[in-house]
């Protein structure tokens, strides 16, 4: 299964430049190794990785709890749930994805 993940140009250079000189690896498997880490799948980096996952996950959008009890808010306040936000057109990155996937396929 293929799974988008919408980024920005900046945001994938920015994170592709990251995942190279911090980590000798693409984004793709950046992101991979994160996803893995939160939900302890395959690729996961082990415990401590994934209690730090965890930890970022809690200071960025709250803890579980916080979440349950916003939830618990709404409801008591007859406010609607949460729209999910609409998708964005698609638009094609400018011949990046492209330079990226030859530069790739030459170092193989």
């Amino acid at each position: 299964m293929l799974i988008t993940v919408s980024l920005s140009v900046e945001e994938y250079t920015e994170l592709e430049k990251l995942a190279q000189f911090r980590a000798n690896m693409d984004a793709e498997t950046l992101l991979r190794c994160i996803t893995s880490d939160l939900v302890h799948s395959t690729y996961t980096g082990g415990s401590d990785e994934g209690m730090y996952a965890h930890q970022w996950l809690d200071r960025r959008f709250g803890s579980v709890e916080w979440a349950h009890e916003l939830a618990q808010e709404h409801k008591a306040a007859k406010r609607p749930k949460c729209q999910p936000a609409k998708p964005k057109p698609y638009q094609p990155v400018e011949d990046y994805f492209d330079k990226l996937a030859a530069k790739k396929k030459g170092n193989q």
